[in-house]
């Protein structure tokens, strides 16, 4: 019985004056302490929530803070088994029998009920509740004897179920101040992962309660074409993302947040569509893309748009790195001399990185293939690109990491990912989480949603739900955009920036148009490396470039000669003509057509 009198005291208790038998016997039945004294402020029906008349303890006991009536029901049912077993087995044996086979047959159905509800919700309890628990103790007083059960009602989908509902049960005695409801509520937010709440103090009457709900998540679907005003409007330097709870806008500010993004999602969660929206909002505000990407074909929606380099070949990643980071470098020295508004007016440039998984790995073999004897060890592609990293926001230069498992060693170090302010994670492992954003814990669970994101910055995890455009309307919104601006003269620019078709209905987003200034930087694509079997420098026609065998597509000339005639109609990165022939043919640059050969999409499916 605790901090109660024990029964065997009954002769000490009643040599007391004011513990006389019928008291003893009504303190016995009503549930309260057998010699009148109170060890809590507990009642009848109340349970105790403060020691009374013990100054050495800071709680009462767990028997004391029961309520009267739990006592009285423990006490009588003692009672009874002393009594009635004995009795019982000298009178009707058969039965007692029966009676105790029942009873232990019941009592091994209850327990087992209860141990298979204690296994399936362990997990539940150890992840959530009890440090759920833990934090709230103090905050509301609570007992030791309270368990988290007794008051805590946190359903086990309550990540994912959009109706969930969570209650907490507070003392009768809760005051509700502001300050304390503050920190019950940051408990709350903080052990349960929650972003956004919907909150209802319900103080009156005798059972407190505070009910919590989850607020509205991202919609479903955040289609383009219906985020379209809200793009246009949004600021230069903050391309949206998605959109997230309550139809909050989710963007990245380049200048003032994080100049640089990481994607770490797994297969099909979204990281070239989240890669074509951040894109596709730098592009129509005058910037300008380099994507490299050795599979050719994740970024088919950029081919031929102005101010778009696709880097296919790990030649020209290697080369595009480094033109990158020489331009950032430029740009430097303009801060240097106190150009920085010029620097201002400048055309952002973004840096996509796909697979990073692969591509620095690839980056590495491919220099110790050509690099000579008295060349460094590491390659020059992955120096830059730590180079551009470290630029960041004062040359306007960004970069756009993809990968499927972003580790220090796929990054090309610790230091290099740490530049990375903003962590966009999608259908991620614990071990994914834990290892790129172990601040925000516990990890809030990966959706299987397409589109439905965790954009983690400054600590803070927001649910979002990317943005998602067809690669049609995605062109059709750079296009009409830049074709507003005067094209850039001072950035970095593809060897030739052609819009096919301009739609009419124009789309009014500001654009940058800097000043004239020095020559543009091209993507150098390294011809020395390709045998040329006529003068470099000569046009020749597609008839010729097939029978000389400059480019090859197919065991034949004439089959070659079909595929370059085809294409030159149908793929809007063929190399222009510089020149006509005889009977009008047109002449093109045998370089051109080389670098187009060996970077042309292959065909899948």
């Amino acid at each position: 019985m605790g901090q109660d009198t024990d029964l065997f005291d009954f002769v000490g208790l009643m040599s007391k004056r004011k513990n006389t038998f019928p008291r003893i016997v009504g303190r016995f039945v009503s549930g309260r302490p057998l010699d009148g004294i109170p060890r809590s402020n507990s009642t009848f029906l109340r349970p105790g929530t403060r020691p009374v008349n013990q100054p050495h303890r800071d709680r009462p006991s767990r028997w004391m803070a029961l309520p009267g009536w739990q006592r009285a029901a423990w006490r009588i049912a003692g009672a009874s088994q002393v009594v009635g077993q004995p009795y019982g087995w000298l009178t009707a044996p058969d039965l007692m029998l029966a009676v105790d086979a029942g009873a232990a047959a019941g009592g091994a159905l209850y327990g087992a009920n209860k141990a298979m509800e204690k296994v399936q919700t362990y997990q539940h309890d150890r992840q959530w509740l009890r440090p759920l628990h833990a934090v709230l103790t103090p905050v509301l007083g609570l007992t030791e004897d309270v368990r988290p059960r007794d008051y805590l009602r946190v359903p086990h989908d309550f990540q994912t179920n959009q109706d969930m509902r969570i209650s907490v049960r507070l003392p009768v005695a809760f005051e509700g101040d502001k300050a304390t409801k503050e920190r019950v509520l940051d408990a709350i937010r903080t052990k349960l992962a929650l972003q956004d709440i919907d909150v209802a103090w319900r103080l009156s009457g005798p059972r407190p309660t505070l009910i919590i709900a989850q607020a509205p998540r991202p919609p479903q679907t955040a289609r383009w074409a219906e985020s379209l005003e809200l793009i246009i409007q949004a600021p230069e330097s903050a391309p949206i993302i998605g959109l997230g709870q309550r139809g909050r806008i989710i963007a990245v500010d380049l200048d003032s947040e994080s100049p640089h993004i990481l994607l770490s999602m797994s297969s099909g969660g979204g990281k070239s569509v989240t890669a074509r929206t951040i894109a596709a909002q730098i592009l129509a505000r005058g910037g300008q893309v380099v994507i490299c990407d050795f599979k050719k074909v994740s970024h088919r929606w950029a081919r031929g748009l102005p101010g778009v380099i696709y880097a296919r070949s790990m030649e020209q990643i290697h080369d595009a790195i480094i033109m990158v980071a020489d331009e950032g470098m430029r740009r430097f020295d303009m801060i240097e001399e106190d150009r920085d508004d010029e620097v201002a007016q400048l055309p952002r440039v973004l840096l996509i990185m796909e697979e990073m998984n692969a591509t620095m790995s690839k980056l590495n073999r491919y220099w110790s293939k050509i690099k000579g004897k008295d060349d460094p060890k590491q390659s020059p592609a992955v120096e830059a690109f730590g180079d551009v990293l470290f630029m960041g926001r004062q040359a306007r230069t960004h970069v756009l990491a993809i990968g499927q498992l972003m580790t220090a060693r796929a990054m090309g170090g610790p230091e290099i990912r740490e530049c990375f302010a903003t962590r966009v994670l999608a259908r991620y492992s614990m071990n994914a989480w834990r290892m790129l954003v172990p601040e925000v814990w516990p990890a809030p669970k990966a959706s299987k949603k397409p589109g439905r994101v965790q954009l983690v910055q400054a600590g803070e995890a927001y649910e979002t739900q990317v943005l998602f455009g067809t690669e049609a309307e995605i062109r059709e919104f750079v296009l009409s955009a830049r074709s507003q601006a005067v094209s850039t003269s001072q950035g970095i620019t593809h060897q030739r920036e052609r819009v096919d078709t301009v739609p009419e209905t124009r789309i009014r987003v500001p654009a940058q148009a800097p000043p004239p200034g020095p020559p543009q930087l091209r993507l150098v694509h390294g011809e020395k490396r390709d045998p040329i079997p006529v003068d470099p420098n000569a046009p020749i026609g597609l008839r010729q470039a097939a029978f000389s065998g400059l480019v090859t597509l197919s065991d034949t000339p004439e089959k070659t000669l079909y595929i370059l005639r085809a294409e030159r109609n149908r793929d809007p990165e063929f190399p222009q003509p510089v020149a006509e022939g005889k009977g009008q043919e047109k002449l093109y640059l045998p370089s051109e057509l080389i670098r187009w050969s060996r970077n042309r999409p292959i065909a899948t499916g």
